[in-house]
């Protein structure tokens, strides 16, 4: 005796769950889950049609669900005084409002429906990746012109659709956490596993690399829709802050999306503050050697909190304890990033001359760190600190008082051993004296000044001609720019090199 096909045996019972669907609506999954199941199960032998079917079947439940629940329980919040008193209702136990068996039962039908309809999600994500993995670059190339381009897919996927089927997903999550689903658990708190059901597939979106892209923008704005939803009405905020890290350090393309996400989150709309220090903990309490290990994870860190910083200054500077002590890690990479958070802090914030004493405070704080690292062990750093005080510079939010000891320092990096720090301490130098806020004192009429300035940078320029070291050509064309920008004629004897 043959053992049906697995795909023979799901196409008969996906016609028996659709006529269920049109007799019972969304309570047709209480008989069939079995079914859609074992479908789940079988899900990676199954044909793309079969799968596109069942899957059309299902969003159609989810759909009746939400009607179904936005009539009965707007009939509840009418039951217990109306929408004003809503929420609390919802807190006192609003769920007595219903008689228990049909609570249980649309409470059921939601479980249900909800784990059905994310774990096809996930399977159908877990599909297209396996495939992509395992797809020949030459096959990736050869596909550029189709609709689903670097994507690998045959043409029976491509007629799938993935990119509608998450936007239809999404807006149906959506929709259904706009209702007041805690009223249907007793006591009345939705259980923490349904809201991870919906949460988990806006992540396993997110871990697709199309997903950043342009042309998928409103797919990613539905994900942090949703996600905001979970964080402001079901407590979410704490496993979103640990996942969004966890996604940084798998997944360096997740970067941008996240902290556009994040920022979002934060906005005026949803006024979830409290992700963005929560988010920094736990960066802050990554041990300091994955770091140095994981090159693409520590890269997509930096990116999302220097995103952060310009999108969020106010919220970094409120929450830049946490991530400070990262100056002190041995990655260097974390160590240039922490510096610019700071930098930008400083230009958008901290730069005006109204500031209070506490914001004064702040801020030499904050330039007291990067000035430190003018000297720091890694020329890469040495040389990202040089240009962020160019930055700085001539932006003018560098104090008075300080700009001499910075300028000092900067010319003493003039000998530094790494070229890439001399070329732009040169930039620094030049930065300072075209922003020289004492400038019009060089050109007082008397004349003592300016031969003084004439004279250094001819002897200086004299030096560098000598100079067997060819990084030194540099030197001179940079310093006879500073004679050009002050009104300095080139000094005489200045070499000319083909």
């Amino acid at each position: 005796m043959s053992i049906p096909q697995p795909q023979t045996v799901f196409s008969k019972e996906e016609y028996y769950c659709r006529d269920a669907l049109k007799e019972q609506g969304s309570e047709f999954i209480l008989q069939n889950f079995d079914t859609l199941f074992s479908f789940l199960v079988h899900f990676k032998d199954l044909e793309w049609s079969l799968i596109g079917r069942s899957w059309d079947l299902v969003a159609s439940g989810f759909s009746q669900l939400i009607s179904t629940l936005s009539v009965l329980l707007e009939d509840v919040s009418n039951a217990d005084g109306g929408d004003g008193g809503q929420k609390d209702a919802a807190d006192k136990g609003g769920s007595s409002a219903l008689d228990s068996e049909s609570r249980i039962r649309t409470l059921n039908t939601l479980r249900m429906m909800t784990y059905i309809y994310s774990q096809m999600l996930i399977h159908f994500e877990d599909r297209v990746a396996k495939k992509n993995l395992m797809a020949l670059p030459e096959a990736k190339k050869g596909r550029k012109k189709g609709k689903n381009a670097g994507g690998g897919f045959d043409d029976e996927e491509d007629q799938f659709n993935c990119d509608d089927k998450r936007q239809t997903i999404l807006a149906h999550f959506y929709s259904i956490l706009q209702l007041p689903l805690n009223r249907l658990w007793d006591p009345p708190l939705a259980e923490e596993e349904f809201i991870h059901l919906i949460a988990n597939c806006c992540y396993k979106i997110l871990e697709d690399s199309t997903t950043a892209n342009v042309r998928l923008r409103h797919v990613r704005e539905s994900i942090f829709q949703v996600l905001g939803t979970l964080i402001k009405r079901y407590n979410h905020g704490l496993s979103c802050s640990l996942k969004i890290v966890q996604l940084l350090k798998i997944y360096e393309h997740t970067s941008s999306p996240l902290a556009q996400g994040v920022i979002s989150f934060a906005g005026p709309a949803l006024s979830c503050r409290s992700i963005v220090r929560e988010v920094l903990r736990e960066i802050s309490e990554t041990d300091p050697g994955e770091f140095s290990a994981d090159a693409s994870g520590t890269r997509a860190i930096c990116h999302f909190l220097t995103e952060l910083a310009v999108g969020l200054p106010s919220l970094m500077q409120s929450s830049i304890s946490l991530i400070l002590p990262i100056l002190d890690f041995e990655s260097y990479t974390m160590r240039i990033c922490v510096l610019g958070v700071l930098t930008e802090i400083i230009s958008q914030l901290l730069s005006g001359d109204d500031l209070d004493e506490a914001a004064k405070t702040s801020r030499d704080s904050f330039l007291d760190h990067i000035e430190n690292h003018m000297h720091d062990v890694n020329a890469f750093v040495r040389s990202k600190v040089l240009q962020y005080w160019q930055r700085l510079c001539r932006e003018k939010a560098i104090p008075l008082s300080r700009q001499h000891d910075v300028l000092e320092k900067a010319v003493g990096r003039l000998s530094d051993k790494s070229n890439l720090v001399r070329k732009y301490s040169l930039q620094l130098v030049r930065a300072f004296l075209e922003g020289n806020p004492f400038a019009v004192k060089m050109h007082d009429g008397h004349g003592v000044l300016h031969g003084d300035v004439e004279s250094s940078l001819s002897g200086m320029i004299r030096l560098s001609a000598q100079c067997p070291i060819p990084s030194c050509v540099m030197v001179t064309s940079s310093l006879n720019a500073v004679m050009t920008v002050h009104g300095h004629s080139k000094a005489p004897g200045f070499p000319v090199r083909s």
